[in-house]
């Protein structure tokens, strides 16, 4: 019985309330004085959705930006290539057709 006895903190078995989880000097910031989280202002929300969609437009430029060079393929790419034609006209991988590189 002793360890579960000294798994509780110390101020609940001499019967005292615990304290508050945050410092007095700490609730002022986004809690009223109840202790409660005060909701979002506007300006945070919209802050957030403007942070985010930017951070998505940067994204999207740099992974779309010159998407297009090299036009042609290199090394091994073109495998993929036919492997996705074959997967498209026929349902599953074949062998690789003759002339797949005139119909990619």
């Amino acid at each position: 019985m002793a360890p579960i006895i000294a798994a509780f903190p110390l101020a609940l078995r001499r019967g005292r309330r615990p304290r508050p989880a945050l410092p007095h000097r700490a609730r002022g910031q986004g809690a009223d004085r109840g202790g409660a989280r005060a909701p979002p202002r506007r300006d945070d929300r919209l802050l957030g959705w403007v942070a985010a969609l930017a951070i998505t437009g940067l994204a999207a430029f740099l992974r779309l930006w010159n998407l297009g060079f090299p036009n042609k393929f290199l090394f091994d790419e073109t495998y993929y290539a036919k492997d996705a034609w074959s997967l498209l006209h026929h349902g599953y991988v074949t062998g690789y057709v003759e002339d797949a590189n005139e119909k990619i």
